[in-house]
């Protein structure tokens, strides 16, 4: 008896036909950018707090002259870096849709 469940499920199986499907493959073309540029990195400048107590015993930081106008330079370069870094990628990203952009070519077509 199970000879013959199993004899009758691999015939059930038998009968099935699979369609076999061609799929063209895609010429694989790579992205062609030109290079941005070198992006100056951020100049770091020493910047120290001091630590300050008044009468009362309120304690803040503070910082001198100096290394006030060195932490205004390093947050404005900080900013120009930061906005270069991002045209560069705004750069990259419209190449890289503009590739995209255009059809493939499948194998065998000129």
């Amino acid at each position: 008896m199970k000879l013959l469940l199993i004899a009758m499920l691999f015939l059930v199986g038998c009968g099935h036909t699979t369609e076999i499907i061609y799929i063209d493959k895609p010429v694989l073309v790579p992205v062609v950018c030109e290079d941005f540029g070198r992006i100056d990195p951020v100049r770091a400048l020493p910047v120290k707090f001091v630590n300050a107590t008044d009468v009362n015993g309120f304690q803040v930081l503070g910082l001198r002259g100096d290394m006030y106008s060195n932490l205004a330079i390093v947050i404005r370069d900080s900013l120009r870096y930061i906005g270069e870094q991002k045209n560069a990628i705004d750069y990259y990203k419209g190449c890289i849709q503009s590739h995209n952009s255009t059809p493939l070519k499948k194998e065998g077509q000129p």
